[in-house]
């Protein structure tokens, strides 16, 4: 219970604080948002909180959720807003596709309304985008108010934190914020920014995709300060308008009110369509569901204790409405989610069902049109991003991109969850899942520096979307000024309990329970539970868990490389396990080595690929590690390992088994025509087969029974299976032209990374980049024709 507020689950999480969906003694769904401790001990921040809260309150009735209740003086400060059980644009979309020119006239509409009436009360969003757009039945709903705040009110931010997302920011904007300045004062600013950002909305809402493109954060900052946007597919009436809004001088942009005007009259049943009719039928019948039942699941360990309840501002319950009702006006806005997060400057983008949830057997969630069961499908960078990582399960391909995480159906393609990022970045997803749970990493984009900030840690269920923590583990430390990048992914791992993941400094770590999200030790803090290494040992940056016990790669005082181990328990230690010749040097910001993990053994490769490369694996439990038999081996495929954030490709293990690339070893590279299995209890190879016909062999993905390959001889690629008892291969089907040019590499250093499900093999493509290129592709393991 937070005051009179039973919470039920957690809808989504920020640097500052997390937000909870939560029942009122009514038994009214509300979303309660809670401040972390940490910044809640800020002398400054209580007053700051109540400020807010008022400055949400000075808005129209009509244009704003009511806070419903807020408690500055508890213990974390908490506040409650109306829970809308209604789908954001973004989801929409990304659902069923862009809207049609009536539409979107009726969203911009309602949306400059709303702008309109916060900037008259001296207010600016600064974050609006498509996430933060619900679709009522009483129209386009504003929510996470969270970057809204009085202008008078100082900036609260933590240094190189940024405020607003990439693809939807004004340049100035993006200016101010990469010289850390101080958010401008004069009347109005901001305003300005806000109409781009809407101009911003727009163009995804009638094309699809915003007006900066895609791809990494930095790229889309850069386009939209020095690039004109793409509006060559917005609907010719629509064009002018969103140019005007997008114009880089802030002082030739329309005003919200004037938007208005051009962009009347509307009809609101352009926007409440069948479609969205059924998707809010189907949200609020949930919500129903949610409202009246018990209370599940229950807040774990670590949650905020009861707090007093504070002296609130009721609301009144709002009953059936139309669109047209309402003083008059055109549409009613609600800033649900406008948020004491305001003073924070952090947007906890929540929706209403936080990870859209799993439809389960029988839910209706139908597949795309075009794709029927048992035949191949894919996406491009435009509908996904660019790929982070990817898990599986036998009914399910989790594709990871730097904006979150979005599980689908392998069969038919349909989408079963999603989730996002607070803070908008996705740094890294651990190699392999345990017990149906992964570990992420998330953070910022701090355009100071120019680099992805990863400061968060979080574990979340493959199945569901659900995450496992009620509150995200931080990845600073305390006495440390470091903060893990990208590479912190070689040693992000989850097994046997307990996670490891990168912590502070450059190479140190952290332990942490997947059962309690308890920080077990780490290293490199003041208040650190291993302060000073064995022997003088130190950290390379590469670890993984097997079976609950932590490994590192390190190097200690006779420059040898070393293997150490931090044993899980109340009082964690590190023991130097055994040297491993050849590892001298390793660390994971060079193209030197590589760790993973699975169930039962751990896969150590030293040497970047050069001659002088060395692999070693090690059974759960043993103290002796077994060096890989690499004679027949083509080492020069070791040398396409490191990505940074993604896990080691071309060496696959399952079960007992390593897969590793047959080829001749000669100074120009060789060739790479097959495939070598390893024992991993022994290093010893069982097998080493040539795949007849092909001339170029890339691993793909390995099970119990075998491993996938691509193969590419005289004729287009080809999809291999070989038996891990005796590497029998099949040739299970060629590839069409069209999905022979997804495959053309233009960069040697990358290699296709993919993973199996029960009848399907999903492969992600690390090279594309452009919207148009290809980044999934999920190809059935059983066709039912031999050429496709």
């Amino acid at each position: 219970m937070i005051g009179s507020y039973q919470l039920l689950k957690v809808l989504g999480e920020g640097g500052m604080g997390r937000v909870y969906l939560a029942r009122s003694p009514g038994f009214r769904l509300v979303a309660l948002k809670v401040i972390h401790r940490e910044y809640a001990t800020d002398p400054g921040f209580r007053e700051r909180f109540r400020r807010e809260a008022a400055a949400a309150r000075s808005v129209s009735e009509f244009y704003t959720t009511p806070v419903i209740e807020a408690d500055p003086d508890a213990e974390q400060p908490w506040l409650a807003t109306v829970y809308l059980p209604a789908p954001s644009l973004e989801e929409f979309v990304d659902r069923f596709g862009a809207m049609k020119e009536p539409a979107v006239r009726t969203l911009g509409a309602g949306l400059a309304e709303a702008l309109s009436a916060i900037h008259q009360a001296g207010l600016a969003h600064r974050d609006l985008h498509p996430a933060n757009v619900l679709l009522t039945r009483e129209g386009p709903q504003i929510i996470d108010f969270g970057i809204s705040r009085a202008q008078e009110v100082t900036r609260v931010t933590r240094t190189g934190a940024m405020i607003g997302t990439p693809g939807y920011m004004s340049p100035e904007q993006i200016v101010r914020e990469r010289s850390s300045e101080p958010a401008a004062r004069e009347p109005g600013a901001g305003h300005p920014g806000d109409v781009f950002s809407l101009g911003c909305v727009l163009a995804f809402a009638a094309t699809g995709s915003g007006p900066f493109g895609t791809g990494n954060a930095r790229a889309r900052l850069r386009r939209a300060v020095y690039e004109e946007p793409s509006l060559e597919h917005l609907p010719g009436s629509l064009r002018p308008i969103v140019a005007a809004c997008l114009d880089k001088n802030p002082a030739r942009r329309p005003g919200a009110a004037d938007l208005l005007k051009q962009l009347s009259p509307v009809s609101p049943h352009t926007l409440l369509n069948a479609r969205l009719r059924g998707e809010l039928d189907e949200r609020e019948r949930r919500a129903d569901l949610i409202s009246r039942g018990p209370v599940h699941p229950e807040p774990g360990e670590g949650e905020p204790p009861a707090e007093k309840k504070a002296a609130g501002h009721g609301v009144r319950p709002r009953g059936p409405s139309s669109w047209l009702r309402g003083r008059g006006r055109l549409f009613g806005i609600l800033a649900g989610a406008v948020a004491l997060l305001t003073v924070v400057g952090v947007v906890l983008a929540f929706t209403p069902s936080g990870s859209d949830p799993d439809p389960g057997p029988g839910s209706g969630e139908s597949a795309p049109p075009e794709v029927k069961p048992n035949s191949p499908w894919s996406l491009t960078v435009g509908q996904a991003d660019i790929l982070k990582g990817m898990w599986s399960t036998p009914s399910r391909v989790v594709l990871g991109t730097p904006s979150g995480l979005t599980a689908y159906n392998p069969d038919t393609g349909a989408k079963l969850w999603s989730w996002k990022p607070p803070g908008g970045v996705l740094c890294n997803m651990s190699h392999t899942t345990s017990g149906g749970i992964g570990a992420i990493t998330y953070g910022t984009f701090n355009n100071t520096v120019g680099g992805e900030e990863c400061d968060r840690l979080q574990t979340i269920s493959v199945s569901s979307g659900a995450l496992n923590w009620t509150e995200a583990i931080s990845l600073e430390g305390r006495g440390s000024t470091g903060i893990p990048n990208l590479a912190g992914g070689e040693s992000l791992s989850i097994g046997g309990g307990v996670v490891s993941a990168p912590f502070a400094g450059a190479a140190d770590l952290i332990s942490v329970s997947v059962r309690t999200g308890k920080v077990g030790w780490s290293t490199g803090s003041t208040e650190s539970g291993i302060k000073a290494m064995v022997d003088g040992c130190s950290l390379s940056g590469l670890a993984q868990v097997l079976k609950g016990t932590v490994y590192a790669l390190g190097q200690c005082g006779d420059g040898q490389g070393e293997l150490l181990a931090f044993r899980k328990g109340s009082t964690p230690s590190i023991q130097r396990v055994a040297s491993l010749p050849g590892c001298a040097g390793v660390s994971n910001t060079t193209i030197s080595g590589f760790m993973t993990a699975n169930e039962d053994y751990l896969l150590i490769g030293c040497g970047g690929g050069h001659p002088s490369s060395r692999v070693y694996t090690l059974a759960a439990g043993s103290t002796v590690p077994n060096a890989v038999d690499l004679s027949s081996v083509a080492v020069t495929s070791l040398g396409a390992l490191y990505s940074g954030d993604l896990p080691p490709v071309n060496v696959l293990m399952a079960d007992s088994t390593l897969y590793l690339v047959k080829g001749q070893n000669v100074p120009l590279g060789g060739t790479q025509d097959g495939v070598v299995a390893v024992d991993m209890a022994t290093g010893e190879q069982r097998w080493a087969r040539k795949v007849a016909g092909t001339s170029s062999v890339r691993l793909l993905a390995a099970t119990g029974s075998g491993v996938f390959v691509l193969g590419r001889g005289t004729g287009t690629p080809a999809l291999y299976t070989l038996t891990a008892a005796n590497g029998e291969a099949t040739k299970k089907y060629a590839l069409n032209t069209s999905q022979a040019d997804t495959f053309n590499n233009p960069y040697d250093s990358q290699i296709p990374y993919a993973v199996p499900t029960h009848a399907h093999v999903a492969i992600g493509i690390p090279w594309a980049l452009k919207p148009d290129q290809t980044v999934l592709v999920v190809l059935p393991t059983t066709p039912s024709v031999d050429v496709l």
